[in-house]
């Protein structure tokens, strides 16, 4: 079993655990035991448990946004293509909302700031680049920072 299979695997499991149990480490200790399989394999594919498990996470909803998003072939505005980037990620977060619930509240404790910054800034960036942004200047940081305001606000109401 590939690397990527494994986790898709866990991950799968795991969100179908926290929806109940909350993205916790019981639960991700919960979803090694359901699986079976051998615990330094998923110690390697996630070596910081959660915070790995919900950068994979964020990481193959971008694929699944990316590939939907190139389907559109949208060639409007560039507020018509953000719109449409996060409407295909609010439409993908939604079949796994209580997890997402639940992953924020993880995140949202004191301990976890620089790995919430650090997934914001990776939805943005993503969003930014999935539409053929290539801005090297100032506007590039200024754009992240507006759109990180704009997906933080859109996930609460969404919530």
């Amino acid at each position: 079993m590939s690397c990527d299979s494994i986790k898709l695997k866990f991950l799968k499991s795991f969100l179908a655990i926290s929806k109940k149990e909350g993205w916790n480490i019981d639960t991700f200790n919960k979803t090694k035991k359901r699986l079976k399989l051998d615990s330094s394999i998923i110690n390697d594919n996630f070596p910081n448990e959660l915070d790995d498990l919900i950068l994979f996470f964020n990481s193959f909803i971008n694929n699944k946004v990316l590939i939907f998003y190139k389907k559109k072939r949208i060639k409007n505005s560039i507020r018509l293509k953000i719109l449409t980037s996060l409407k295909i990620r609010f439409e993908i977060l939604n079949k796994n909302k209580n997890a997402i619930k639940q992953s924020l509240i993880y995140l949202a404790k004191p301990t976890n700031q620089i790995l919430s910054t650090k997934l914001i800034y990776k939805i943005v960036d993503f969003t930014w680049n999935s539409i053929g942004d290539k801005s090297k200047d100032i506007n590039f940081y200024t754009k992240r920072a507006i759109l990180a305001a704009i997906y933080s606000s859109a996930i609460i109401i969404w919530l």
